[in-house]
């Protein structure tokens, strides 16, 4: 007697999961929903004090009184403190090379603008 072996190789016809019924869930209303998607960790509060510092110091800095890009440098030395972790944890160490360039110039920058702003103020 001969004996016939059925191969299951995928030829034969399966129920399609196309076919299938398809449930869809929604999300529940909430809310609060954009507030749940904002991640409140170290290095997302480290962008944060970085960007503000940045744009805070720019406006500063573009200030016609002395007195006030002086203010703005200032700020320009604090935005170093997030920026450097930031350099750090993202492994930026091209970028870290040339902090110490940055420092300098914004050294020179708020010593010029000090001995500006005293010039004005011995004039008036």
């Amino acid at each position: 007697m001969l004996q016939t072996r059925v191969s299951y190789n995928g030829l034969l016809p399966q129920p399609s999961k196309l076919m299938m019924p398809v449930r869809f869930r929604l999300p529940a209303p909430s809310f609060f929903y954009g507030v749940r998607m904002f991640e409140l960790s170290l290095f997302n509060s480290a962008q944060f004090a970085d960007q503000s510092l940045s744009i805070l110091g720019t406006l500063l800095l573009t200030s016609l009184s002395a007195r006030t890009r002086m203010y703005g440098f200032v700020v320009f030395l604090l935005v170093n403190i997030p920026g450097i972790y930031l350099l750090v944890v993202t492994q930026l160490w091209w970028i870290l090379a040339v902090t110490p360039l940055w420092l300098y110039l914004n050294y020179r920058g708020f010593i010029n603008n000090y001995r500006e702003y005293r010039a004005q103020e011995s004039v008036t």
